[in-house]
């Protein structure tokens, strides 16, 4: 009897054990792996990996420039930068002007093409602008039309400069006179000034390349005591010739012709610091009015020939010319503005046309 209550409780643990042995392997324990707490895993989760990233997007350079024979490496930026195919393609609208191959751009003759590059992926776009120039020509020479030359005062002339080559890209030169006294120079006209020789020099500014004209410039005539004169085409140049003449008085002044065709405005700027006495005729001019102050303060003026094609003498022309003894005003004027002649201390009224007297001070119209 006792044998037997053995037998069935020894049944019963094992039936036990074989039950929870069954659980924890349902459960995942029972290999060695689980922790302590009975069951839990301690190896982590693997994450998933996706197997493509689309191409969104691609940049290059908006644009270049290029000279014929360069070359130069465009680079494709993708977007997003772990994307999974990156492979592009690169084309070219003009070929003759600039090829590409592997975004190496190769500048083929002048003119302007574009760039692009397309993604494989998606077939995304971006261009680039090349423009291709045939690049700087390099100046290796200048000449001038004259080596030498020979110019009374006030004589003007004007060279002409030629570059080697013909198609250089700079062509801008700078001029310049050994003697500004004798000869001056703006852009390429020179003017005789004084009795002398002087070069004229002409340089490239590529390079530095040089030419020149000797400049022989002669008196012209007797210029004093009422001589032939020099004929001036510029307020200017008389101004310069009277500069480098010696000193002289007011009774043994300069004579000097003047053939202008604008309105005198800037004789006053000229002529007010001459430092000389001298005569004005201006018979050979062709403006129509002697404008107000045009002559203010030219104290070294003794006496002025007023053109036939005056007409009109404005406010103060004359005023404060000190020396001013004597002026021939044409029939042709028909209006003297107001101290026209004031401050001319040794013109003692003037003699006007059909026969009618003024001061200084007197306004005619009509």
């Amino acid at each position: 009897m006792a044998h037997k209550r053995f037998l069935k409780t020894a049944f019963i643990v094992l039936a036990a054990v074989v039950f929870f042995g069954l659980v924890i392997i349902a459960c995942g324990g029972g290999d060695g792996d689980s922790t302590s707490g009975g069951g839990t895993p301690n190896t982590p989760d693997t994450p998933s990996v996706p197997s493509n990233v689309a191409v969104t997007d691609v940049s290059i350079k908006a644009s270049t420039y290029l000279v014929i024979g360069g070359k130069e490496t465009i680079t494709a930026i993708i977007m997003p930068s772990n994307a999974s195919n990156k492979n592009v393609t690169w084309n070219s609208s003009a070929p003759s002007v600039a090829t590409v191959s592997g975004g190496t751009v190769t500048a083929i003759s002048a003119g302007v093409a574009t760039i692009t590059v397309t993604t494989a992926d998606g077939g995304k776009k971006a261009s680039c602008n090349v423009t291709v120039s045939t690049g700087a020509v390099t100046v290796t020479g200048v000449s001038l039309n004259k080596t030498s030359l020979s110019l009374n005062v006030g004589g003007t002339e004007t060279l002409t400069t030629v570059i080697t080559p013909s198609n250089a890209t700079n062509q801008n030169v700078t001029w310049s006179s050994s003697n500004s006294s004798v000869v001056s120079v703006s852009g390429s006209t020179i003017t005789a000034v004084g009795a002398g020789s002087a070069t004229i020099t002409v340089t490239t500014a590529d390079g530095g390349k040089t030419a020149a004209c000797v400049v022989t410039v002669n008196s012209g005539g007797n210029n004093n005591g009422g001589g032939d004169g020099q004929v001036f085409t510029t307020w200017e140049t008389l101004a310069a010739w009277l500069k480098n003449q010696p000193e002289n008085t007011i009774t043994n002044p300069y004579f000097a012709k003047v053939n202008v065709n604008s309105n005198p405005a800037d004789a006053r700027t000229m002529l007010s610091n001459a430092n000389k006495y001298f005569s004005l005729d201006l018979s050979g001019s062709t403006f129509n009015s002697i404008v107000e102050a045009a002559f203010f303060g030219c104290y070294s003026i003794v006496s002025i020939t007023i053109p036939s094609s005056v007409t009109s003498i404005g406010r103060a022309a004359f005023e404060s010319c000190t020396s001013l003894a004597s002026v021939t005003i044409p029939n042709s004027v028909t209006s003297i503005g107001e101290f026209a002649f004031d401050g001319t201390n040794l013109l003692n009224g003037l003699t006007i046309p059909n026969k009618r007297k003024m001061t200084h001070f007197t306004q005619l119209q009509g």
